[in-house]
Parts: structure tokens; sequence; C-alpha cells
């Protein structure tokens, strides 16, 4: 959530190609995972997994707010594969919310991010020049409360492209 339009009545949301991060092998001990059983979508069967980030452990989750990262605690439930193993969709939820001034220290409200749930379905994304296919956010939506006020975004991804970019450092 970016600071840019709170004042104007919308907010930005970004990072969610992240979101998968807690199921990375470094990450895991961070979080509690429960097996809930498997769900057939169609023609497709997946294996339903939550998730809960421990507040002690190494978080995976920031939130951005007047140039700040803030770590936030969230739980979640995943659809995996159960072919190919890759997380096809998540939805995560804060554990707690977060007063505005654990947000802004300057700040003496108590109010502040009460709620933000995020959707992501991924889909599998080929780039030229890439051998193994990625798989990336297709559709996003968020919900957040903040201050009182409720936000709705949308995204949707297409047309992925892979950019090269080349440097040289020099020393003088």
């Amino acid at each position: 959530m970016a600071p840019g339009g709170l004042d104007q009545g919308y907010t930005v949301t970004s990072g969610f190609a992240f979101e998968c991060l807690h199921f990375l092998p470094g990450n895991q001990s961070s979080s509690t995972f429960r097996y809930l059983g498997t769900e057939a979508v169609g023609a497709r069967n997946y294996y339903v997994v939550a998730f809960a980030e421990r507040p002690q452990g190494k978080t995976t989750t920031f939130l951005g707010v007047g140039g700040l990262e803030i770590p936030t605690v969230v739980q979640g439930i995943a659809w995996i594969d159960q072919e190919s193993f890759q997380i096809i969709r998540m939805r995560t939820d804060l554990v707690e919310s977060l007063p505005l001034s654990q947000m802004l220290p300057d700040s003496r409200s108590r109010r502040g991010l009460v709620q933000q749930t995020t959707e992501v379905t991924y889909a599998e994304t080929r780039l030229l020049g890439v051998a193994t296919p990625l798989w990336l956010p297709s559709e996003v939506t968020v919900q957040v409360v903040f201050n009182g006020d409720g936000f709705h975004n949308e995204h949707r991804y297409t047309n992925y492209e892979r950019f090269r970019v080349s440097s040289k450092i020099v020393t003088h």
C-alpha cells in the first residue's frame, strides 16, 4: 500500500509476485503449515494448505507507508496443483491490525490498517529465451480497510516480457 493516494481517496498496492515466498525452504520455519485436504476445480485437483506466519519469525510480508517498510504478519491459504506442485492460487490476510502509531511514529492515532486481504491467481508464463516456464500473477484482488476507509484494487497481468540490462563498473 503506497501513501501517495490515501489523501485523495485511493491506494496503490504492489509486490504480488512475492506472495508465495512463504513456501520457499528458507522461509518455511517462520510459518506454521497445515494440510486442509484436496479440492477439485474443473479437471484439475489441488492440495489446499493453510499457513500462518509466526509473529516472532522472519517475515516475508511488508507494508510500505510514508516511505517506511513495516513488517506485517499474515496467514493464508494456498491451492497447489497435485501434478506440477505449482501454487495456482493464494489468499492472505493480516493476522492482526496495525495501529497508525506503529506505522507512523509521529502519529497518536489508534486507527490504522485493520484489514488487508490479498487473493492472487497465478498462471504459467513462458518468456522468450527462458526454457523453464514461470508461474506469475495473472489476477490479483486486494481489499484494504485503512483508517476507517475501505479500498478495493484489482490487477490483471498479461504479456509479460523479459528485459535484459547490462552494466559496466569503471574505476578511476
